[in-house]
């Protein structure tokens, strides 16, 4: 074991008594330096992170102040970008209800309710705003003098009348039937129309039960097609004297709505 020399034991002594004081002095000494050579790193340390932050910012801020290509007259996504969205939109709208307008004054000519429904009903379709409703006196008229209307259609084509609610022979394909005889009274007439094809037209006019408005009404566009169709049919076979030189001297279907789209059309 290493001894300490007695002259120097008095010094030690004189440390270990006043060892807390010379700590005290002797501490700030090490640890501001320390301290400040830290505070330095840390410093620099967030002075690179919040470069970065304000980078990332300013490049987020400068797609606000780009023009996107194709778009400049919309702009880019900004605060009026919106608006000028909006604008357009409202223009649309316009050109659209516009355009319907201008459509639906060309078929003013077309809609025509049959004057066998009575003025009064004419008068208060007529007048008829979204969402109202017809009185149950007009639409239970309606019911009852439709199917009249109806089996008038045979008669714009020059065909036989032959509509009832139910019967019928079975239909042929498209253009005169093989096994099909001619009478007399067909030949009377520029047109044979199937029978069975007049009754199921008629069915979709015959209903057991009053009807609604939205049922008359679509159901009254139905027959304004079928108008149209019937007066083509004769209009193609203005020129002819009979079935037998008509242009159009058999119809095996005519139908349009659902009785068109339908697989198997059915009745109301």
């Amino acid at each position: 074991m290493v001894e300490i020399p007695d002259d120097i034991k008095g010094y030690l002594k004189q440390v270990q008594k006043y060892h807390f004081w010379l700590l005290a002095i002797l501490m700030p000494l090490i640890l501001v330096p320390l301290a400040f050579t830290a505070d330095a790193k840390l410093l620099k340390e967030i002075d690179a992170r919040s470069s970065a932050v304000k980078s990332k910012v300013e490049s987020i801020n400068s797609v606000a102040r780009k023009t996107a290509e194709g778009l400049e007259s919309f702009g880019h996504p900004q605060s009026g970008w919106a608006e000028q969205v909006s604008r357009s939109n409202d223009n649309l709208r316009k050109k659209t209800h516009e355009q319907w307008a201008s459509i639906w004054d060309q078929q003013k000519p077309i809609r025509k309710w049959p004057a066998d429904l009575g003025s009064d009903f004419v008068r208060a379709i007529v007048r008829l705003k979204p969402g109202q409703n017809l009185s149950t006196r007009f639409r239970d008229r309606y019911l009852d003098r439709i199917r009249r209307i109806v089996q008038e259609l045979p008669s714009r084509i020059d065909a036989k009348e032959s509509m009832e609610a139910n019967g019928g022979f079975e239909r042929g394909e498209f253009g005169m039937p093989p096994d099909m005889d001619i009478t007399d009274e067909d030949a009377d007439h520029r047109v044979v129309w199937d029978s069975t094809d007049q009754n199921e037209l008629f069915q979709t006019f015959y209903w057991t039960s009053t009807p609604s408005t939205k049922q008359i009404i679509l159901a009254q566009e139905e027959l304004w097609a079928y108008e149209i169709l019937c007066d083509v049919v004769a209009k193609a076979n203005k020129e002819s004297t009979g079935s037998h030189n008509a242009t159009i001297p058999y119809v095996s279907q005519l139908a349009v709505g659902y009785r068109a789209a339908e697989e198997d059309p059915g009745g109301r």
